[in-house]
């Protein structure tokens, strides 16, 4: 029995899945949500302290992703939620 030797890459039979680049996202700073809310920015730090709206940070800053905030804005018109 011959074996025969394999050229190539291991990859070349193997469909390599990569996942899924979503494309840049759109975050706000305090100053910049509380201006698309129309509200004051202490009325933002209130929000953030009482865990009423989506938020992150990134060290000591706040920071608010905008697709986050607008799905959360519709969230609030919505009664018994």
């Amino acid at each position: 029995m011959k074996v025969g030797l394999v050229v190539g890459s291991f990859k070349e039979g193997i469909e390599m899945k990569r996942p899924q680049y979503p494309g840049p996202q759109k975050v706000m700073t305090v100053r910049e949500v509380a201006a698309y809310l129309s509200v004051h920015p202490s009325t933002i730090y209130r929000l953030v302290r009482q865990n009423q709206i989506p938020a992150f940070r990134i060290g000591s800053d706040w920071r608010f992703n905008i697709e986050a905030i607008d799905r959360w804005r519709l969230q609030q018109g919505k009664p018994g939620d």
